[in-house]
């Protein structure tokens, strides 16, 4: 007897979110092939066969989207959707660089889509699989910190890059991972906290030994939960973190008020001032840029049109490509629209983890998305993928939880 369409939209949906190990081995590889470390990306040959594996992963991930999710879809996917396709079609308007941004987009919203398909169906894959993949990638990025010159150096930044990328990029898989860390520690009791060391005593040794001062600060500030600070959720929760967020910018970038405390800050911070590297420079050049063009922003230009437009001349940089800094980048890419969007999606991740202050998973992911925004201050993090997905967490952050409290019965 043959089955009505809806039989079988209902038995391969059935299908597709089950536990099993084909499914958990298709959303593993589509993780490790999404978050592609930086290393490969200068690899010719092995670079070719991520580029198909992104096309493949991201068509069957969209159109399995669509096809399944249709009638219950994720705020934060829908936002990142358009977030990105915003970003795309004001970059294809200005003649930008269409082709880096879509390739960009389909990382971030391919995660997203994949972050909500893990909370909705398998929440622990993330805290134990995904969890594995990121620790390895940082335990191989390890030997490479130690080259006296790296694994190589991009063509147009003669700088030293390791496995996981530039000294500064290597927190958007450091980061996430201490944060998965916390969450498996919750799933399996104190016994566990042996990975959680070790994950910290990797961190520490390689953003340490790379000399990146704001990515020492993030892992330092990470040790925090270790010592239950964030459990007072009356003061500590993610309103609370954000607002310091949004201070810390205004005061930072644009009043500039480490100016005055210059001294300070150069005895402290050895081989630093307060300029903050010449980040001053670059986020007032921004902020002019801004205002001349405040509603639609410039789209993402190529290098050497953002070179020219920033005023530099001779031989360009990574450090003149980027605002340093979040807020500021969101503006100068997609102008107030794209600000309004970015917003939005702070104010979605904010409501669901003040909601559910009080769960352990929400203390984590709240505090590790407060770290990662302060680093975001002074840096845009340009190869952030794993970003929307810690708010997609966060929006679904009571499935985490229950997930989390079964391991524990």
């Amino acid at each position: 007897m043959m089955l009505s369409f809806e039989k079988k939209y209902e038995y391969i949906q059935k299908k597709l979110t089950q536990k099993n190990r084909i499914t958990e081995l298709f959303v593993l590889l589509a993780f490790f092939i999404l978050l592609e470390p930086r290393y490969f990306f200068f690899v010719d040959g092995i670079n070719t066969i991520f580029k198909y594996g992104v096309i493949i992963v991201s068509l069957i991930l969209f159109f399995g989207y669509l096809l399944f999710e249709w009638k219950k879809w994720s705020k934060m996917t829908l936002l990142c959707i358009l977030y990105h396709g915003y970003l795309c079609g004001l970059t294809l308007f200005t003649k930008g660089d269409f082709v880096e941004i879509v390739q960009d987009s389909l990382f971030f919203c391919s995660l997203c889509i994949l972050t909500e398909y893990c909370l909705k169906y398998n929440p622990r894959f993330l805290y134990t699989k995904l969890l594995l993949l990121l620790a390895c990638e940082m335990l191989i990025n390890v030997p490479s910190v130690f080259m006296e010159n790296g694994l190589y150096a991009t063509s147009f930044a003669q700088t030293t890059n390791y496995f996981l990328g530039y000294k500064n990029q290597m927190i958007n898989i450091i980061l996430p991972t201490l944060m998965l860390g916390y969450l498996y520690v919750l799933s399996q009791g104190k016994g566990s906290r042996i990975l959680l060391f070790c994950l910290f005593i990797i961190s520490f040794i390689t953003v340490v030994h790379v000399d990146s001062k704001a990515s020492t600060l993030m892992v330092c500030l990470m040790v925090f939960p270790v010592f239950c600070l964030c459990n007072f959720s009356s003061v500590f929760n993610m309103v609370t973190y954000l607002a310091v967020n949004i201070i810390s910018f205004v005061s930072i970038v644009l009043l500039q008020v480490q100016k005055k405390m210059g001294p300070f800050i150069e005895m402290i911070f050895s081989g630093r001032n307060a300029s903050f590297s010449g980040r001053d420079f670059i986020w007032q050049n921004t902020i002019n840029l801004i205002k001349e063009n405040p509603i639609w922003g410039y789209g993402v230009e190529e290098y050497s049109s953002r070179l020219v437009r920033y005023g530099m001349s001779g031989g360009y940089t990574f450090f003149t490509l980027h605002a340093h800094d979040r807020f500021l980048e969101t503006m100068y890419r997609g102008g107030i629209v794209l600000l309004i969007i970015y917003v939005i999606m702070l104010c979605v991740s904010t409501y669901y983890l003040f909601k559910y202050r009080k769960l352990n998973a929400s203390k984590i992911v709240a505090f590790s998305l407060f770290v990662y925004l302060d680093g975001m201050i002074t840096e845009f993090y340009w190869y952030s993928y794993l970003f929307f997905s810690m708010m997609a967490i966060a929006e679904n952050i009571l499935l985490l939880q229950n997930s989390i409290d079964n391991d524990l019965k």
